[in-house]
């Protein structure tokens, strides 16, 4: 278990690292957009498909360019994105992501998608997919080509004429319309929409085929077809998460959770020895939890929850690892939330906590009412017992205290029980008032008795007198 627990630790810590990372490249991009109007257009490709050199070959334009500065994030000198923008009825921000965030071979993917699903959901998008010829056979042309809009578009419920496909490393035999016509009867057999905008670059052998494909003139039609282009209408649940990512997700936040549920549940076993007043104040804030975990926001709990923080903290010391990873995930949290909110596991984990809630707050409310239930047991067996003597054993019972003064002794039990009130000095004022109150019966069942004893002197008198 804490080899489980370790690996978990070690997990948590690595996506912390990550969303420090993407923390700061969601920053940098921010910077680079002034204009809520901004349309994103984002390269894709896989790794080696020439989407760097194809931004580059952009840039070199100098049509209404206003920043052609490399915007760069390094980590273990590795480039994590260029960036440049177009000035134009609406600004153009390109971004070409390094191969290395979507690489599945690591967890920078977690930052790859995250950036996707914030742009998609704050963003308008077009996309520019660079398809790498594969090999001589073109059969895997075409699934790699619906594996991409799968993925990232939803399958085949759009419409392809607003995506720009670039065609790059070509040596086919065909001229270029050939080629395009023959990527389009791949398309149509996989029973997608008809691409209009298809630019192919040939693979390059010599300075002068590079001076052809890389013309300004060809250069100048792909930006102003793509500034002309509508953008595209993704939506979030569209786009489908690598599962290996999807799996480390719930399983770090899902794990730290339970982990913490189980010692919740182990220390409040002990709640029967609590107080009352202790029992209550635990039901209240178990009960504003469950409040909390019911709440539309499924981020609350983490977010918002002070009694929840509170509970943590107050049952989980700083060397305990349920403690540290719930923190590191409170950091996490806000970085990735796209990725979580659409992977649901939050909901599961509010979940989780609202059945333990349940169950605790109905063992307290048992407590409480045991302990209740035991104080009026105490008073009612105290009464019995003292309703069972005679009125004479009673007496006998308090002669000690008759020679104090009643009113003073009352005075100083109360006066004690409101400064301590304590078990014994509950006890000792409901044997005082119940003293008074049978003095008080006493008086008048001795006035009662008098009485009597008088009658029958008074029969005798009359005897006497008939008598005479």
């Amino acid at each position: 278990m804490k080899q489980m627990d370790s690996s978990n630790q070690t997990q948590i810590q690595e996506i912390y690292k990550l969303s420090c990372t993407f923390n700061t490249i969601w920053r940098s991009i921010q910077q680079q957009i002034s204009d809520e109007k901004t349309i994103i257009v984002i390269l894709l490709g896989s790794q080696n498909s020439g989407k760097t050199t194809f931004l580059k070959y952009l840039k070199q334009d100098d049509l209404n360019i206003v920043n052609k500065s490399k915007d760069i994030l390094n980590s273990n000198k590795q480039e994590y994105f260029d960036i440049f923008k177009i000035d134009s009825t609406k600004p153009h921000l390109f971004l070409d992501l390094n191969s290395i965030l979507n690489s599945e071979k690591n967890n920078m993917i977690l930052i790859f998608e995250e950036l996707i699903l914030r742009l998609i959901d704050k963003y308008e998008i077009k996309l520019i997919y660079i398809l790498e010829h594969p090999d001589n056979e073109l059969l895997h042309r075409g699934s790699q080509l619906k594996e991409f809009i799968q993925k990232y578009l939803g399958g085949n419920q759009i419409n392809l004429q607003i995506l720009h496909i670039i065609l790059n490393k070509y040596f086919d035999n065909l001229n270029d319309e050939e080629l395009n016509q023959t990527v389009q009867q791949e398309i149509q057999d996989m029973n997608l929409t008809y691409i209009n905008e298809i630019f192919v670059f040939r693979k390059i052998k010599t300075m002068e085929q590079q001076q052809i494909e890389f013309s300004i003139e060809k250069r100048e039609n792909i930006l102003n077809s793509i500034i002309k282009q509508r953008p595209l209408k993704l939506k979030r649940d569209q786009f489908t998460l690598n599962e290996k990512l999807v799996y480390s997700i719930q399983e770090i936040f899902k794990s730290t959770s339970i982990s913490i549920i189980k010692k919740i549940q182990e220390i409040n076993k002990k709640a029967s020895r609590y107080k009352q007043s202790y029992l209550k104040k635990l039901k209240e804030q178990y009960q504003t939890i469950l409040n909390d975990t019911q709440n539309k926001d499924p981020q609350f709990l983490f977010d918002q929850s002070k009694e929840w923080d509170q509970l943590i903290n107050d049952n989980f010391s700083n060397n305990d690892l349920e403690f540290n990873n719930y923190h590191y995930l409170k950091d996490i949290l806000p970085q990735f939330t796209n990725i979580i909110e659409k992977i649901k596991i939050l909901e599961d984990i509010n979940r989780m906590v609202q059945n333990c809630c349940q169950v605790i707050i109905q063992n307290l409310e048992t407590y409480i009412n045991e302990d209740y239930q035991q104080h009026n047991n105490i008073i009612r067996k105290n009464m019995a017992e003292i309703k069972s003597d005679s009125i004479e054993n009673e007496i006998k019972k308090y002669e000690s205290l008759q020679s104090i003064q009643l009113e003073e002794l009352d005075l100083i039990v109360n006066d004690y029980f409101v400064e301590q009130p304590c078990e014994k000095t509950r006890k000792l004022k409901i044997a005082l008032d119940i003293f008074l109150e049978y003095r008080q019966k006493l008086e008048k069942l001795n006035e009662k008795n008098e009485e009597i004893k008088k009658q029958p002197q008074k029969k005798k008198q009359q005897s006497s007198c008939q008598i005479q």
